[in-house]
């Protein structure tokens, strides 16, 4: 997480702080959403829901990071193939830079760097290298350290793709029967609340309604 917040350039302090803030504010809505609706037991689901708002801010960069990691990991494919088939016939490595472009808008961000480091006068090496440590993928931070070298790998990419497919493919396998599972019973354990606790009133029964919407939110944001 720490590497995420470092690579967006954020601050952990303010996200901490911003975190805490929002999910203060929406413990707020929902304590006063709530009233005296769930009796001794508003305390402890008002804290659920602030603590569940919190994670979702603080953990945004690494989602950020992971959707970004694979969106560029599968440009690298692209990236190292075009280039090295381009230096095999410009021959200049900095003519081939200059040249190539990127489908990924922040691979296309470092090579617009790239080549303003070019035309300042910094070397081809320099120049990838610095920006190429900005990129969340290693496999396209390779790839753009290489570029414009006749030598470099045309299936650059495919190994961490394919991990971080996998990867998704499990974590999909373990959040999606959590999310099933929160959005099948809050329902009914709400519903079997309204019953027990005699709820009738048309207020009360909507504000019920608002609290099961705010829990199936909050497991799908956490399941995302």
């Amino acid at each position: 997480m720490f590497t995420s917040m470092r690579k967006l350039e954020v601050d952990p302090l303010r996200l901490v702080a911003l975190g805490g803030a929002i999910s203060f504010a929406a413990g707020a809505v929902v304590w006063l959403l709530l009233g005296d609706l769930m009796g001794a037991a508003t305390l402890e689901v008002d804290i659920v829901c602030a603590a569940l708002v919190f994670y979702v801010v603080v953990s945004a960069p690494r989602r950020i990071m992971d959707a970004r990691r694979i969106s560029q990991s599968r440009e690298a494919v692209f990236l190292a193939t075009v280039s090295a088939a381009s230096a095999q016939v410009v021959g200049s490595r900095n003519r081939v830079i200059i040249m190539l472009r990127s489908r990924d808008e922040e691979i296309d961000r470092a090579l617009a760097g790239v080549r303003k480091a070019l035309f300042l006068g910094f070397s081809a090496e320099e120049a990838t290298l610095k920006a190429s440590s900005r990129l969340a993928s290693y496999s396209a931070s390779n790839a753009l350290r290489r570029a414009g070298l006749p030598s470099a790998s045309m299936s650059e990419g495919g190994e961490e793709t394919h991990g971080l497919e996998i990867s998704g493919q499990m974590a999909a396998e373990t959040k999606l029967p959590v999310f099933m599972t929160a959005a099948f019973f809050t329902p009914i354990m709400l519903l079997l609340y309204a019953v027990f606790s005699h709820i009738t009133e048309p207020q009360q029964l909507v504000e019920l309604v608002a609290l099961e919407v705010i829990l199936l939110d909050l497991a799908f944001y956490v399941c995302s």
